[in-house]
């Protein structure tokens, strides 16, 4: 009888850490440029989910880069600004479980009123890690 219940518990145990490994959502990352290729540093990011209209703020470091993780699964749209330029808008951003989405973005020199926007699907290539995944619906 103890012996079972060592193999039980053991299972049990075994079972419970595997839980813990599983991701729930994913992420956006890029780099905003101007039209020479020049970064733009201290660019305003904003990444809503279209489906719930939840909005995430976040700005580019000095690199140019932005990164937010931990968004829900859904389809964004990217909206970024800066003084100067005209705002860009990349529609249909897909976030999946455990990926991260690459959107760069080229900002255009302009009045603060005009914008561009893009509602061609960026593609789903993983360029910022070397795992292999399959999403399945």
């Amino acid at each position: 009888m103890s012996r079972r219940l060592a193999v039980y518990v053991s299972f049990v145990l075994m079972s419970c850490s595997a839980l813990f490994g599983q991701a729930t959502s994913g992420g956006i990352f890029g780099t905003v440029t101007d039209p020479t290729g020049a970064v733009i540093a201290q660019a305003k990011v904003t990444l809503t989910d279209v489906s719930k209209g939840v909005t995430v703020n976040t700005t580019t470091n000095e690199s140019g880069n932005y990164t937010q993780t931990h968004l829900t699964v859904g389809t964004y749209k990217v909206t970024v600004e800066a003084t100067g330029f005209k705002t860009a808008i990349q529609e249909n951003v897909p976030v999946n479980v455990d990926t991260n989405t690459r959107v760069d973005v080229a900002l255009q020199v302009g009045e603060v009123n005009q914008e561009v926007t893009v509602s061609e699907v960026p593609p789903l290539l993983k360029s910022d890690r070397a795992d292999v995944s399959d999403t399945l619906s």
